[in-house]
């Protein structure tokens, strides 16, 4: 690019940055320049606009003698006006309110934002209402795979099986009262088919070992 430039200096090089701005708003040209400048001419030229990001960033430093006395009161100085927000009040007053500034901002008018209807968050409703939908009816196919294959195991119609997890639900017990199989002698009576630990009624054995079973 910096080669195309210099072979085309008479075209694309101008003398100082007012030249440069006057191209840019009357010709197919953009114009490369500081980006505080470039801030502040675009406050008063609507027909301008900053394209992309910085080439390359630096800050504004104030230039004084080597080894001053004065350095470290005008760093604190500085410092001090950053952080309390004193340099950006300025700049905003003199960029986008005094001399032509905010112009631009007052010729695009006041833009407010307009309420939602029904027409731009209907999406997110219909999927909440059809998740909803499906995730009921794979509740309900859950419940009556569970009571019918309680039924089996235990060997109780399955009507009745069902009426007995419903009355359980709307109780929101804690568990539920244990059931004698059929063909089960009295002593199953205190086991329960479910809620139980181990689960399905199974107990593990423990076998010890000593020293002496290896000889």
């Amino acid at each position: 690019m910096y080669q195309t430039m210099i072979a085309n200096r008479k075209d694309v090089l101008v003398s100082d940055n007012k030249d440069g701005i006057v191209k840019a708003e009357n010709q197919d040209y953009a114009f490369l320049m500081e980006s505080a400048s470039i801030e502040y001419e675009i406050e008063r030229h609507c027909d301008l606009t900053q394209i992309g990001g910085l080439l390359d960033e630096k800050g504004y430093g104030i230039a004084i003698k080597k080894n001053s006395k004065y350095l470290h009161s005008i760093n604190k100085a500085v410092l001090q006006l950053s952080e309390g927000g004193a340099i950006q009040e300025i700049k905003k007053k003199w960029w986008t309110q005094k001399r032509g500034g905010g112009k631009c901002q007052e010729s695009s008018g006041s833009s407010t934002a307009e309420a939602l209807d029904l027409d731009n968050v209907g999406g997110v409703f219909l999927v909440l209402t059809i998740g909803i939908a499906l995730s009921c009816v794979y509740t309900i196919f859950e419940l009556c795979w569970d009571v019918a294959q309680t039924s089996i195991r235990e060997n109780v119609p399955f009507k009745q099986e069902l009426i007995n997890e419903l009355k359980f639900i709307a109780k929101c017990s804690g568990s539920k009262p244990a059931r004698r199989k059929s063909g089960l002698s009295s002593k199953s009576e205190n086991g329960s088919t479910r809620e139980c630990t181990p689960p399905y009624g199974f107990i593990p054995t423990v076998i010890r070992t000593s020293p002496t079973n290896d000889k």
